[in-house]
């Protein structure tokens, strides 16, 4: 996962963007939700399966 300083950065650009900037909001959000499962995780366990499930469903996204 990456740090809170690129997510931060991120989280600045996408504010900031416009209709025409969209791909830069839709990373952040998938970078969002993804930190959050991690963040969230009980123990190394879970944490894990939260990265896990996190590669997963961004790989099949990728994919439509």
């Amino acid at each position: 996962m990456c740090s809170a300083s690129w997510a931060a950065a991120a989280a600045r650009k996408a504010a900031s963007a416009t209709l025409s900037e969209g791909s830069a909001f839709e990373a952040f959000l998938g970078h969002w939700w993804t930190q959050s499962l991690a963040d969230t995780a009980t123990d190394a366990d879970a944490k894990a399966l939260a990265i896990d499930f996190a590669d997963l469903a961004i790989a099949l996204r990728s994919k439509c």
